[in-house]
């Protein structure tokens, strides 16, 4: 195993890097990892400790937080409110817990980033998100969105399972890698692979190698639409031409595609070939 591989391997779990995780985090819309939850609760925990002393009393911005937590979130009687740490630590940790919803901690989080209006606890908040490479980003610094549809995670299901055969694990193949790639934040690898896997389908259809004339071998079996012909064309060229994310491999660069570019382009390419086969089984039909 080379040393890139080894690289490689070390932003990925290893369910991930053997292909038994083939949906990247970024597309799992109804979950966050545990590592995410530990994360997110050491940065409340280190807010509560930072506004605490030795003897457990808390101060501002904390015991406002917190009060503010109590009637306005947990909807409790402010009279049985006790301000000490150990009180807030013991009501704030259970939404990090492992057996809590994804969503119950991630509208925690969003709460408190609404009402402790701290940019550095945002700005720490986005960078777990990312760094983590969960379903969800910060927006403005307190409102928690996802970064991709469930279409584009159906999509790429739909894809692998119409790749079942021993013929097509060649794409099958490409297109985990690229599940895999983005998983690990390598967003220029993804998108080399996701369109890859897209010219391994149409090659091994038509018995071309080149796209172009691949493409239009297609057209002639099974007419496309002339601006889906042209898209697909468009994107390949996107990622082949001097500017695209495959030259860069010859120069030792990284080309510049954000993770917003690669989450669209495995999704479109997954869409892309899921539509192909179903073209050419309607063909052979008829």
């Amino acid at each position: 195993m080379g040393d890139e591989e080894i690289q490689r391997r070390k932003a990925l779990s290893f369910a991930q890097a053997v292909g038994f995780e083939p949906l990247p985090r970024q597309l799992k819309l109804d979950e966050i990892p545990q590592s995410a939850k530990a994360k997110l609760w050491f940065l409340v925990h280190s807010q509560i400790l930072e506004s605490s002393n030795n003897l457990g009393d808390i101060y501002e911005p904390i015991s406002i937080v917190a009060r503010n937590f109590w009637v306005s979130y947990a909807h409790r009687m402010i009279d049985e409110y006790r301000s000490s740490r150990r009180v807030v630590i013991d009501a704030w940790k259970p939404y990090f817990a492992e057996s809590t919803p994804w969503w119950r901690t991630l509208d925690f989080v969003q709460w408190m980033l609404r009402n402790i209006n701290n940019r550095t606890f945002a700005v720490a908040v986005e960078h777990i998100l990312k760094s983590e490479m969960t379903a969800y980003r910060l927006y403005e610094g307190r409102t928690i969105i996802p970064v991709a549809t469930p279409e584009e995670g159906a999509a790429i299901f739909n894809a692998l399972d119409g790749l079942a055969d021993p013929a097509s694990q060649p794409i099958r193949a490409h297109l985990l890698q690229a599940a895999k790639e983005l998983t690990g934040g390598n967003f220029a690898a993804s998108a080399r692979e996701s369109i890859s896997a897209v010219e391994s389908y149409v090659s091994s259809a038509t018995g071309k190698k080149d796209f172009s004339k691949a493409i239009y071998a297609l057209d002639q079996t099974k007419p496309l639409h002339p601006a889906f012909k042209e898209a697909l064309i468009k994107l390949y060229g996107y990622t082949s031409n001097e500017e695209g994310v495959r030259h860069p491999l010859l120069t030792k660069e990284t080309a510049p595609v954000t993770e917003a570019e690669a989450v669209f382009m495995i999704g479109a390419c997954a869409s892309f070939i899921t539509y192909l086969q179903r073209t050419l089984d309607q063909a052979a039909v008829a």
